[in-house]
């Protein structure tokens, strides 16, 4: 599978990479490539093509552009990757749907919560 993390925060991007690479082992995914980081909305949009990605976790709070503003980006590009947002508030999940986000993890998340959205996207 061929991840893409965009989020603005260490922090997150380092706890999002652990999730990942424990799935992958969980359920014996190569991760090859890695997942591809991106800081910024702007950095993500400058390098992204159709197709080039699986499944997208978007921070929609970020300097710059918002997350939702590159999930909209993308659709006009890439209508079946999936999109997975990863933000601190409940305020953008009926937005969500406008975009065809797949899945709306609230941080901080469990990697329990994680799994279950992973698996979901795996079974669809």
């Amino acid at each position: 599978m061929r991840f893409a993390i965009v989020d603005d925060l260490e922090i997150d991007i380092e706890k999002l990479q652990e999730f990942i690479a424990c799935f992958a082992k969980e359920y014996n995914i190569s991760l090859v490539p890695p997942p591809m980081i991106f800081k910024s909305g702007q950095e993500f949009l400058a390098e992204f093509k159709a197709e080039r990605f699986d499944i997208i976790f978007l921070d929609i709070i970020m300097q710059g552009i918002t997350g939702m503003e590159v999930a909209k980006q993308i659709r006009k590009i890439d209508k079946k990757c999936r999109i997975i947002f990863i933000t601190v508030s409940m305020e953008f999940a009926v937005e969500s749907y406008e975009v065809d986000a797949s899945w709306y993890l609230v941080k901080p998340y469990s990697y329990q919560k994680f799994s279950k959205a992973l698996l979901f996207l795996m079974m669809y």
